[in-house]
């Protein structure tokens, strides 16, 4: 006599058998169409089967028995709250040989069977439950470590990987424009697998199921006919495979696949199991995509802030320096780490009395920007403070922010445009003045040459006379000198000869020093060559 036990696989849609004997060459993992079973025609009849000669049976079931040389058979259905778990099965080479007595020591048989069967069940199902949850645990301390997310996503995937106690697993990461899955982590693949590992958005209807509805794929055969076109080559021998969304707060992240060499049925527990692990990985790869995004965002404006040239500080409504800028301490000669904590009003005003006098005081009470010009000798000059109140996400004050520009060079400026400004107004009234002057110097002249004219005039007078008409064409040029340069006149230069040049300037003091008893002595150098310059700004 012979006898096996078959497993219902609901995946397969057919039966696999888990123990056998009496045929030799045959033993699990064997598969047999639920076609070509016994339970099939089992099933028909309430659960039992009695079939006194094989031979006389329509083909296929019973094939397998009658090529082993089986003529008698007995089969009861292995069921569980009306489930059809599977088989048990008894054979004979003499035709007839089993009887009501048999039929009811087998269906006791499968009772117990069926039972083990349930136990069996529920033992692996509270062992897959314990090692998933631990998984989850694993998964979710994976995702608090702060990776990033390329090595995060390795870890992830190796720990699903495992519990799913599969061969192999990809991992993929929608690109930043989301038109394809690319993959990011494989375990269990050969290095070269992962490069290649790319699945357009718009490969098929699968892809769709994972990027719209979010909902996992099994691929029974993928290396066979069953083979599904939207899935990637995973690796030489792969045959099952199950995929599924990595869901986040925005929508669909990516995929995780597990593989598995030989053909694999996920059981619906296995893959309400892998979808929980992979939002939950889902959950961990999404935050370290925003820690990472973050940090990038952090170092930006860390660069910024300390690019910029003014000075820069943010305190709290104490007014203790919570961030400052590398231009603010380096203008103090210090880090910018020696400054954080210190009070803005010493650092930043120089006051060693608190806020009094601060604008950080000011716009605290005002809630308004506040801009002041101080002299701040510390920092190195004049500078001009911008004060802004700082409010939180509700609105609540807590703090400010200063700006301090150093305006020493613009001060500086100003100050010499002012300058300007007076010597430019200066320069007009002189030009009035010497408007003015040059109609009287123009009277005196003409009444001192009538006077020379005179032939009755004594020598001394005459002299004298001459004094006066010299100093009156020197007021004269300097007159027109003045009006030169309020219009700003070029040089008329002309070649000159220096002693020339200075006896006249001597001639016209001399007798203001004779009058004072001093005396001029010329002591002139000769040979000396002529110069170009303007003899009316000379003298």
């Amino acid at each position: 006599a012979a006898g096996a036990v078959w497993r219902l696989d609901s995946g397969v849609r057919g039966l696999v058998l888990q123990v056998a004997r009496g045929f030799p060459g045959v033993g699990p993992p064997s598969r047999l169409a639920w076609g070509e079973s016994l339970a099939a025609a089992a099933a028909d009849g309430q659960g039992l089967l009695r079939v006194p000669d094989l031979s006389r049976l329509p083909r296929p079931p019973g094939e397998a028995a009658r090529r082993a040389g089986y003529r008698a058979a007995a089969c009861v259905l292995l069921k569980s709250r009306g489930t059809v778990l599977g088989s048990v099965e008894i054979y004979d080479p003499a035709p007839g040989r089993f009887g009501d007595g048999d039929l009811q020591c087998l269906l006791a048989v499968g009772n117990l069977l069926t039972l083990a069967l349930e136990n069996a069940s529920r033992l692996e199902e509270e062992r897959r439950s314990r090692a998933y949850l631990t998984a989850l645990e694993d998964v979710t301390r994976i995702g608090l470590a702060g990776s990033p997310p390329g090595p995060l996503g390795l870890a992830l995937l190796e720990r699903i990987v495992a519990v799913a106690k599969a061969d192999s697993g990809l991992l993929y990461l929608l690109g930043p424009g989301g038109d394809v899955l690319q993959g990011v982590a494989a375990a269990g693949l050969p290095a070269e697998t992962l490069p290649g590992a790319v699945i357009p958005r718009d490969a098929g209807p699968f892809v769709a199921k994972w990027l719209r509805e979010g909902k996992p794929t099994m691929a029974w055969d993928a290396a066979g006919t069953a083979r599904i076109p939207e899935l990637p080559d995973a690796g030489a021998g792969v045959r099952s495979m199950l995929s599924v969304p990595l869901r986040g707060l925005e929508g669909v992240l990516g995929i995780i696949q597990v593989h598995h060499r030989s053909l694999h049925t996920f059981t619906p527990g296995e893959v309400s199991l892998l979808t929980l692990l992979a939002d939950r990985a889902a959950t961990a790869l999404e935050g370290a995509r925003l820690v990472a995004e973050l940090r990038e965002a952090r170092a930006a404006w860390e660069n910024t802030f300390h690019s910029i040239t003014d000075g820069i500080t943010i305190q709290d409504r104490q007014g203790r320096i919570l961030r400052v800028n590398r231009a603010l301490a380096e203008a103090a000669g210090v880090s910018p780490e020696a400054l954080t904590g210190q009070p803005c009003a010493a650092v930043v005003h120089g006051l060693s009395g608190g806020e009094e006098g601060c604008p950080h005081a000011w716009a605290l009470e005002s809630g308004e920007p506040f801009v002041e010009e101080v002299s701040h000798p510390g920092l190195g000059g004049e500078f001009r403070i911008a004060t802004f109140p700082l409010f939180d996400a509700a609105g609540v004050l807590e703090g400010s922010v200063h700006v301090c520009r150093n305006i020493t060079k613009e001060r500086d400026l100003q100050d010499r445009l002012s300058q300007a400004a007076k010597l430019a107004t200066v320069g007009e009234l002189t030009a009035g003045v010497a408007h003015e002057v040059l109609n009287p110097l123009n009277i005196i002249s003409g009444r001192v040459q009538l006077l020379l004219s005179r032939p009755d005039l004594e020598p001394a007078v005459a002299r004298s006379l001459q004094v006066v008409m010299a100093q009156v064409t020197r007021l004269s040029r300097i007159a027109e000198n003045l009006l030169a340069f309020a219009r700003k006149r070029r040089l008329r230069r002309r070649r000159t000869a220096l002693n020339e040049l200075v006896e006249e300037a001597v001639q016209a003091f001399e007798p203001v020093l004779t009058e004072a008893g001093l005396r001029v002595e010329r002591r002139y150098a000769g040979g000396l060559p002529e110069v170009s310059l303007d003899r009316d700004q000379m003298v």
